[in-house]
């Protein structure tokens, strides 16, 4: 609710004395605005609409006019959005598809060369004999007992 006692009244043809416009002297159109009168007399502020489009336009208000163009504007906007909107879903579904294509034929990609890298040579697939004088004792031969280790062992001796 505003502060003020606000009454307007429009007339288009005619109003009461002075029966003009108080800023351009237009005699049609007119609007009778608040309870403002002129200082000193009762007689009303009469504004023309010409005069009140003036005020509002440098007040910063737009015509009507410009607004429906705005509005309009505005609409077109909000319709290609709703529609990239209604696409957004579909769009979803097709790169999630494109990912998972794409991490599938890396992954494929990556065991291929793991695999290629796990399958031994042609020189692998020969056994090592070794050979007969590499013998140093190390081994065990029949009839002889195994020798001490120097080498603590985790089980208590026995004696």
């Amino acid at each position: 609710m505003s502060n003020f006692d606000v009454t307007f009244r429009f007339y288009e043809n005619g109003a009461p004395f002075p029966g003009q416009c108080v800023f351009s002297g237009q005699i049609t159109n007119l609007w009778e605005v608040g309870s403002m009168v002129i200082q000193g007399s009762p007689v009303p502020v009469l504004l023309a609409d010409r005069v009140l489009i003036e005020l509002a336009n440098y007040a910063g208000f737009v015509s009507k006019d410009q607004h429906e163009k705005v509005v309009t504007e505005q609409a077109e906007i909000i319709a290609k959005q709703a529609a990239q909107l209604e696409a957004a879903p579909q769009l979803l579904k097709e790169l999630s598809a494109n990912v998972n294509n794409t991490l599938t034929d890396f992954v494929t990609a990556l065991a291929g060369i793991a695999s290629d890298s796990a399958v031994p040579s042609a020189k692998g697939n020969k056994a090592d004999a070794g050979s007969a004088e590499a013998d140093n004792g190390a081994t065990v031969k029949a009839g002889q007992g195994k020798s001490k280790s120097t080498k603590p062992s985790p089980e208590p001796a026995s004696e």
